[in-house]
């Protein structure tokens, strides 16, 4: 009986991920701003962060994992050479979308490649482009800031905005 219910549960979640999705691909943005906003927010939700990988401003918007390509060592410095044993967060995960610009000034959203070579995040603060501030946050932060507050109580404020669940913050 709960194999049942468990399996149900997984259909229902992978339909209205799939409902979520055709709403992606299936619709115009009036910008870019719309487009790399959605496509943020419906990856995010899924475990997933995106990043930009090649853009032309007002023509198209490659789109891909934030796990996606390869180290690139720039010095060229063997690693038995190196002081620090460092390691890379990419993968090259293949997921890619293109946004393009229409001729009517929208954007539409196409899927290029949807897979990806490791699972979905269940703690997004792993990834670099989560940890960043928002507008909002940085205003807040600015505004506390010109009030003279610390540093270690303007951190705490944006901790306390982050955990309740009414906050866009």
């Amino acid at each position: 009986m709960e194999s049942q219910e468990t399996s149900t549960n997984h259909q229902v979640a992978g339909q209205s991920e799939e409902n979520e999705m055709s709403e992606l691909f299936g619709k115009s943005f009036e910008t870019r701003d719309d487009l790399l906003q959605s496509t943020k927010r419906f990856y995010l939700k899924n475990g997933y962060a995106t990043t930009i990988k090649k853009s032309k401003k007002d023509r198209f918007v490659r789109i891909g994992c934030d796990r996606g390509g390869v180290y690139r060592n720039r010095q060229n410095t063997p690693l038995e050479l190196r002081k620090r044993k460092s390691s890379s967060r990419l993968i090259n995960c293949p997921f890619e979308v293109i946004g393009r610009k229409r001729s009517d000034g929208t954007w539409i959203l196409q899927l290029i490649n949807d897979s990806h070579n490791h699972e979905a995040s269940s703690d997004m603060s792993g990834h670099p482009s989560c940890r960043h501030f928002s507008v909002e946050e940085m205003h807040s932060v600015e505004e506390m800031a010109s009030f003279g507050i610390p540093t270690r109580q303007i951190l705490s404020s944006l901790r306390q905005k982050k955990s309740r669940p009414s906050s866009n913050l």
